[in-house]
């Protein structure tokens, strides 16, 4: 377990819930598994329970992400 583990754990929360928030999307129980990690060394992060219209707003998000990427990354 380093800080730069907890580190990259606590970022990844933080740059997920910002994209989500972005796109209109909070869910109210995503964190960090502090305990799991310190005892594991790795850290999860649990998106904890969502009401159906966030999960439906999270795969429109994906869907749009991955149209893009695909037009604008097709070779």
């Amino acid at each position: 377990m380093t800080a730069d583990q907890r580190r990259q754990a606590a970022d990844a929360l933080d740059d997920l819930t910002t994209v989500l928030a972005l796109g209109g999307v909070t869910l109210p129980s995503i964190e960090v598994d502090w305990e799991y990690g310190h005892r594991t060394g790795c850290y999860l992060i649990g998106l904890g329970s969502a009401r159906a219209p966030e999960v439906l707003r999270i795969v429109d998000l994906l869907r749009k992400g991955l149209r893009y990427e695909r037009l604008t990354y097709d070779d």
